[in-house]
């Protein structure tokens, strides 16, 4: 009968050979994505047990904190990194600029 420490030990032997096999693979890059994931379910684990802890969440409330903690740094994260160029008084039409002085024969006028 498996236990529960026997079921880690498969499970993790199983995530250790599967990322062996991918880095040995034409698909390696999937390897970074993988890890990113792994990382990033480390995060919410550890931001999970901390509310817990300290705040006597449930598993649910604990999940949800991690959760929203990630999105609060993943929006400040984009909004730090949003660098958009200064365009003068132009507007695109699938962008192709269009400036001002062509609007009125683009219109009719």
């Amino acid at each position: 009968m498996l236990n529960g420490e026997m079921s880690t030990m498969i499970g993790g032997g199983l995530v250790a050979l599967g990322m062996i096999i991918i880095f040995f693979s034409p698909y390696r890059r999937w390897l970074g994505f993988m890890l990113a994931g792994m990382l990033f379910w480390c995060f919410l684990e550890i931001i999970r047990v901390c509310s817990q802890y300290l705040f006597s969440f449930t598993d649910f409330q604990g999940y949800m904190t991690g959760a929203g903690a990630a999105l609060a740094l993943l929006a400040t994260w984009l909004a730090a990194t949003n660098e958009q160029p200064v365009v003068n008084q132009q507007r695109c039409i699938e962008h192709t600029p269009v400036y001002d002085d062509d609007l009125g024969s683009l219109s009719g006028h």
